[in-house]
């Protein structure tokens, strides 16, 4: 996975690729977060996960790199969570346009 903003810092575990997440903006607001993943349970999953925190919020699920772009011109997140492997645009490449 990778996740991309200017005000977030990011570690990637290299067993299984989830990321870890260390905030350097203020949590007086809630964070607007896309995330993009071909799979639905693990967006699902982490749409869980994030949302119970209460501080997160996820606006815009994407299947595709294609896809993640598009939601993320659409509903401007604040945090774009990319898996990079998918079909098409990699969350790798999609990176650069979200």
């Amino acid at each position: 996975m990778s996740i991309y903003n200017s005000s977030v810092r990011t570690h990637c575990n290299e067993v299984n690729d989830l990321p870890a997440i260390v905030m350097v903006m203020p949590m007086s607001r809630t964070i607007r977060i896309l995330i993009a993943d071909d799979h639905s349970v693990v967006r699902a999953g982490l749409r869980a996960l994030l949302e119970r925190q209460g501080h997160f919020r996820v606006v815009a699920e994407a299947n595709t790199g294609e896809e993640a772009i598009q939601k993320a011109q659409e509903t401007q997140p604040d945090i774009a969570v990319l898996d990079i492997r998918m079909p098409g645009i990699s969350g790798k490449i999609g990176r650069a346009h979200v």
